[in-house]
C-alpha cells in the first residue's frame, strides 16, 4: 500500500476538460487521496470551483496566469508528501 497521494490540476478556462480530467482521476484514487485544482486566473473561478467540488477536489486559485505558477501553488496546498501533477487535457 502506498502512502496518501495529492494530485495537482492546474487549469485556465477549460472547464469542460477539467470536469473530465477529474471524474477520471476520481475513479482511480484511493479515498485517502485528494486533487487540488489549481486556478490560473480563469475568467469563471465559479466554474472551475463548480467542476472541483463535483468531483471531490479543492481549489488553490492563483490570481496570476501561469502554468508553473499554478503548479507551484497546489503543491504548497497539498496536504500529502506525495505529490502528482496532471494537466487538465489528460
Amino acid at each position: 500500500m502506498r502512502e496518501p497521494l495529492t494530485v495537482v490540476v492546474p487549469t485556465r478556462d477549460r472547464v469542460e476538460l477539467l470536469a473530465r480530467c477529474l471524474a477520471a482521476l476520481r475513479a482511480d484514487l484511493a479515498d485517502t487521496d485528494e486533487i487540488v485544482v489549481a486556478d490560473s486566473a480563469s475568467a469563471d473561478p465559479a466554474a472551475v470551483a463548480g467542476a472541483a467540488e463535483a468531483a471531490g477536489a479543492r481549489v488553490a486559485r492563483c490570481d496570476r496566469a501561469g502554468a508553473s505558477l499554478a503548479r507551484n501553488t497546489g503543491w504548497r496546498d497539498a496536504r500529502h508528501q506525495l505529490v502528482a501533477f496532471v494537466d487538465d487535457d489528460v
